[in-house]
């Protein structure tokens, strides 16, 4: 059996805020996108659910 090990090198620019790796930031991204389809989701559900409250008071939100 080969034991391989490595060291994670991380770098650190003068801020003190340390550069996120190429998989870290995949992640991030990814983790980002998720976040705004669930948001962009809820949106048109609600607005679907005024839209049908509209329409049970008799106003039709096309025409608004």
């Amino acid at each position: 059996m080969v034991n391989l090990s490595y060291t994670k090198i991380a770098f650190f620019p003068v801020s003190g805020n340390r550069y996120l790796t190429a998989e870290e930031r995949a992640r991030a991204a990814a983790a980002l996108a998720q976040q705004e389809r669930l948001a962009k989701e809820e949106a048109e559900q609600k607005a679907q659910r005024l839209a049908e409250r509209l329409r049970s008071l008799g106003i039709n939100p096309d025409e608004m």
